[in-house]
């Protein structure tokens, strides 16, 4: 047991001690202590408690249809999970392994910015890929045994640490996707079972935002990223070597973030990337026998990768219930302070916070003193 957590409960035990004579008191106590404890195991598994929450919206509507053609219920949340969602998160996690390699090559130059804002998950994905890499060189080069085996090794261990909290993420999951309904109904009826109407709004309020924001706005970026690196690797294939888009898995999943920016959105991210194929177009002399594959490039991106996702997509995206500014505020600033982690706390937060602010609030100004 940790010495901080032995020193709490000796201290406990202690305080106890002196109101035996009230035992209100000491029931609170306990309570206390059973609470400190409990939230000391669930602060080192955070970041996957957030994971579960976010995957628990995003399988939700999927496990719904399925129920309607699955009579069991445990069967219709493992196909989901297991056959629908886990091969879209496992090819996600190798794509940001290879964008985080790429990102941070790109940024060589400003290496602080990654030091300062990456967090572990970022610069774990990408010494897998780079493992690996190692790896297929070593192999394709004939090199050296030992070195083979060591570099597979540290991949194996990376690997496996971050499929033992998938696993973990999974089975919390299921347990959200399974028993939702009651949980939702210990919120509400359980712990304030006097003045419920009020917290009961909070709790659908907040489920309805959640729901609206990790299944709306994430299966925009998937969509908008997949296109894009598709769209990418295609126009790399009929490009001339100087105008060959550098990292397009790197920019495919940027222009999928970049549907979080308000006004400009991918635009952001596919104009400046235009303006430098144009300038190397111009300083290699190629501008003009090159210009149809920019007028290509510039079509293309305009139509598939902006336009078309944003009007199929629209729809499931939060709308008019929530600000998109500060949406994206909370994406910027969550992974700046909680790591990767918080690409998925941010919006958690920000949507307690407005919801908060919008009902309970309001009912308790009302209230009579």
């Amino acid at each position: 047991m940790p010495k901080d957590l032995m020193f709490l409960l000796v201290n406990t035990i202690t305080i106890m001690d002196l109101f035996k004579g009230d035992s209100r008191l000491y029931i609170y106590l306990y309570g206390l202590l059973l609470f400190i404890v409990t939230a000391s195991v669930m602060l080192r598994f955070a970041d996957v408690l957030v994971y579960a929450v976010f995957l628990y919206y995003i399988t939700k509507p999927i496990k719904n249809r399925l129920d309607n053609r699955i009579k069991s219920k445990d069967l219709a949340i493992t196909v989901s999970l297991i056959v629908l969602v886990l091969p879209v998160i496992l090819t996600a996690l190798y794509s940001f392994s290879i964008a985080s390699h790429e990102l941070n090559q790109l940024l060589s130059a400003n290496a602080f910015i990654l030091n300062e804002y990456m967090n572990d998950a970022f610069r774990e994905l990408e010494g897998i890929y780079l493992n690996l890499e190692d790896i297929d060189s070593l192999v394709f080069m004939g090199g050296n045994g030992m070195a083979v085996y060591d570099n597979l090794i540290l991949s194996l261990l990376q690997i496996a640490s971050i499929l033992f909290k998938l696993f973990l993420t999974f089975a919390l999951a299921f347990y959200f996707l399974k028993h939702g309904h009651e949980i939702k109904r210990f919120l509400t009826e359980t712990l304030i079972p006097d003045g419920g109407e009020t917290f009961t709004r909070f709790i659908e309020s907040v489920d309805s935002s959640l729901q609206k924001i990790f299944f709306g706005n994430i299966l925009t970026i998937l969509v908008t990223s997949l296109i894009g690196v598709i769209l990418f690797h295609l126009l790399n294939t009929i490009a001339n070597p100087w105008l060959k888009i550098p990292y397009p898995l790197l920019f495919g999943i940027l222009c999928g973030l970049g549907t979080l920016v308000p006004a400009v959105g991918i635009k952001s991210i596919w104009i400046p990337l235009f303006a430098y194929l144009g300038a190397e177009a111009y300083l290699n002399n190629l501008l003009l026998y090159e210009w149809p594959y920019l007028l290509v490039f510039l079509f293309t991106v305009n139509v598939f990768v902006d336009f078309t996702p944003d009007l199929l997509l629209r729809p499931l995206v939060s709308g008019k219930d929530m600000h998109k500014g500060s949406l994206m505020l909370a994406y910027i600033f969550g992974p700046a302070v909680f790591g990767f982690m918080g690409l998925f706390l941010g919006p958690i937060v920000l949507i307690l916070i407005i919801n908060f602010a919008r009902i309970i609030i309001p009912e308790n100004q009302r209230a009579p003193p």
